[in-house]
């Protein structure tokens, strides 16, 4: 049996996000086809005990480093799923305030250094190491793509960024597609589908947390003083409670805030809803559009991320700094019929069983080169 030891954030599991649906998921869909998982939100773990070390991230770097050096201390294969987009344009368009005012001055990879190694000793409760310290922020991100032995990532235009953001030409890699639990969907309630289509033809859901990167300010400017009914549906992201407020602000009376949704309460809310729309600064390519679509929705995504891989011409898509372009996607996916192909595609190809087959894929390819060239 293979023995495979997943690390990440040390918070993964207090400030649950995408990447914590993934790794929980893609463990729990590896052990049905006997693979021994462990998780550890440690940097210096005893990995003596593992074929391979499993991280997960090229943008929160702090752990991945130090967490990969302890790896390849103990002379273990690494494996990383690099999670990856540039976050430029986020923080110098899509950010507020100070935070935006620092990335100008600064520039992001200076800002970025600096965030690196506060957030390490505000969680780590002491000062980061020398080795971290004494590199920028994009000098770590090289160094864990120098030294991973194979890559995860969730699309190719996830690595054709990578290799333009770093000057590489990266072949060490195989796709994994991010997923939903099609096992867990519930979109054939007892509730008449055509007539809640219906009743609901208007509405625009937007599901997510509330914070600068999924830009529902910009959704909320595009769609003031329109018909359409628009529930946003999350709660606000730790340390964006002024951004929350800000959004609320900015709304008018067709939108409605809801906090605190049940997981089947979502999903019922999918299959009342004409559209569900992310109009984020990027996305990798956000599991509540896969989501949605899986249940019926026409999907309004930003254009930026890897969006356009997977929904390709079955999806409307935004430029997330134009609330017009906002609202015209969203007025063109209202009008236009629900499409069954994205739903099928859905439902076929972005499922755990696939991710966890991908992955397991990349840990022979991983195996295979190491022994190798060991």
């Amino acid at each position: 049996m293979m023995k495979i030891l997943m690390q990440s954030r040390s918070n993964l599991l207090s400030t649950k996000g995408g990447d914590t649906i993934q790794i929980l998921k893609t463990k729990e869909y590896l052990e049905k086809y006997n693979v021994h998982v462990d998780l550890s939100l440690s940097i210096f773990e005893d990995v003596r005990k593992y074929d391979i070390v499993h991280l997960f991230n090229l943008t929160r770097v702090q752990e991945t480093y130090l967490q990969l050096l302890n790896a390849k201390k103990y002379n273990k294969p690494v494996i990383l799923s690099t999670i990856y987009w540039p976050t430029d344009e986020l923080e110098l368009k899509g950010q507020f305030k100070l935070r935006k005012t620092l990335n100008k001055i600064l520039g992001v990879n200076r800002y970025e250094t600096i965030k690196m190694n506060v957030k390490y000793i505000k969680e780590e409760k002491k000062l980061p190491p020398l080795k971290m310290v004494l590199k920028t922020y994009s000098c770590i991100q090289e160094k864990i793509l120098e030294s991973a032995d194979w890559l995860l990532p969730n699309s190719v235009l996830e690595i054709k960024e990578l290799n333009k953001k770093f000057g590489r030409n990266l072949t060490n890699y195989n796709v994994v597609v991010n997923a939903i639990d099609t096992t867990q969907l519930n979109c054939e309630p007892s509730l008449n589908k055509s007539k809640a289509k219906l009743d609901y033809e208007n509405t625009i859901l937007c599901v997510g947390r509330i914070e600068p990167r999924k830009n529902q300010l910009n959704l909320v400017r595009a769609l003031y003083n329109t018909n359409y009914k628009l529930y946003i549906v999350g709660d606000a992201a730790p340390n964006h409670k002024k951004y929350y407020q800000m959004v609320v602000n900015n709304a008018n009376n067709n939108t409605v805030f809801l906090s605190h949704v049940s997981y089947d309460k979502v999903y019922e809310m999918y299959l009342k809803a004409k559209v569900h729309v992310l109009p984020s600064w990027y996305e990798t390519p956000g599991l509540v559009s896969l989501e949605a679509a899986s249940c019926g929705c026409n999907i309004v995504v930003t254009n930026r991320g890897t969006t356009i891989d997977y929904f390709g011409d079955m999806a409307y898509y935004c430029e997330p700094e134009d609330p017009q372009s906002i609202f015209l996607a969203v007025k063109q996916a209202v009008i236009e019929k629900n499409n069954p192909r994205l739903k099928e595609r859905v439902k076929n190809f972005y499922t755990w069983e696939n991710a966890a087959k991908q992955t397991i894929v990349g840990y022979q390819n991983l195996l295979n080169n190491y022994n190798k060239n060991g």
